[in-house]
């Protein structure tokens, strides 16, 4: 078994940090996070557990917390068979949490997340392999005057086969329930079959595709008198990558359309697009990248589409003063469009220490 301490260390200041529309305050502050990494792998099977706190202390009121995370991966490979699962807590508040989703940016509003997922596979042969999957998460979130408890279960059946060395056929069936737990009865029973291909293109790029109807109903109950309503509808939905990989730069392109569950209590749809890029110029000096783009569409009262919009960009460059010490300098820019087209904006800089000694091998 293998024991690793962290401790980060990041001064940041906010001109919009909740991204107001209107009257707003910058905010500065910092963000204290000790973590915790443990490793105990054997003969075909890997774990890893990681633990870490943030203190953040900000100079408005509201702004300081005391979070707390945790995730747990585990995974067992045998012949034919294969085993993995994994699982995450998080206990942190609607500040930041509520940004790509609900988009109702409050501070001091407690929010706990809790996440599984298991998943086996078995190898029909050497071209052919399957594999069942689960997920199930649950939101709670400390106030549900504005916020709404919700939980999301789900199953998704795959299908592989190798065509070559280079191709592979790919084929699934997601399947979720998403289901309020305060406010209005709310049950959304997703079907989505889908179909695609994995190609390696050279030694460093793959790219893969998946595309596939959802049929999507709905229920939603509001009180005795009023009774309940049901709908339905159907869309396109894809997820596709690109990922390239050498020496020096690890660059992953993705764009997807997919269900996105929400703290307004609504499962909405969304279409995202992500760019994650870590580029080495030096055994000292790295850049990195991260970038997304997040439409949300909702069902709002006759039928009418609404839209909201989330951007966030944040280039970093990291300076390894020595092995057990990184400096790093970030800039990030978020951009928020409501469903009523009113556009916020956010500029931040951020300066993080990292002090990571040499893990410890406990021989357990």
């Amino acid at each position: 078994m293998r024991v690793q301490g962290k401790l980060s260390q990041t001064f940041e200041y906010d001109d919009n940090p909740l991204l107001s529309t209107r009257e707003h305050e910058a905010a500065t502050g910092s963000i204290t996070s000790p973590e915790l990494l443990l490793n105990a792998d054997f003969p075909g099977l890997t774990n890893q557990l990681d633990l870490r706190a943030d203190v953040n202390r900000y100079d408005i009121k509201g702004f300081d917390s005391d979070d707390f995370f945790g995730a747990l991966r585990s995974r067992w490979v045998g012949t034919v068979w294969s085993a993995s699962l994994n699982a995450s807590f998080d206990y942190d508040t609607t500040r930041t949490s509520e940004l790509e989703t609900s988009g109702i940016n409050i501070a001091g509003i407690r929010h706990t997340t809790v996440s599984l997922g298991p998943e086996i596979g078995v190898a029909l042969t050497p071209q052919d392999m399957v594999n069942l999957g689960g997920s199930y998460v649950r939101s709670t979130y400390g106030e549900t005057m504005r916020h709404t408890n919700y939980e999301v279960l789900g199953i998704s059946p795959r299908f592989a086969h190798a065509l070559d060395e280079r191709n592979s056929a790919l084929a699934t069936v997601r399947l979720s329930r998403f289901q309020t737990r305060s406010g209005p009865t709310t049950t959304v029973d997703t079907i989505a079959p889908m179909a695609g291909w994995e190609r390696k293109i050279s030694e460093t790029l793959t790219v893969s595709a998946m595309f596939g109807i959802q049929q999507m109903r709905s229920t939603v109950g509001t009180t005795q008198s009023v009774g309940q309503g049901d709908s339905s509808s159907t869309d396109l939905v894809f997820d596709s990558s690109l990922t390239y990989r050498d020496q020096q730069d690890r660059i992953v392109l993705a764009l997807n359309r997919q269900p996105s569950p929400s703290g307004d209590g609504t499962m909405n749809q969304a279409t995202g697009v992500s760019l994650s890029l870590i580029h080495t110029l030096s055994p000292q000096v790295s850049l990195k990248l991260d970038a997304s783009y997040k439409v949300t569409e909702s069902s709002g009262n006759g039928g009418v589409s609404n839209e909201k919009a989330y951007l966030t960009a944040s280039p970093r460059l990291s300076y390894r003063i020595f092995d057990e010490l990184d400096v790093g300098l970030s800039y990030r820019y978020r951009q928020q469009k409501d469903i009523m087209g009113e556009i916020s904006e956010s500029q931040s800089f951020l300066l993080n220490f990292v002090y990571a000694p040499v893990a410890a091998d406990l021989g357990l």
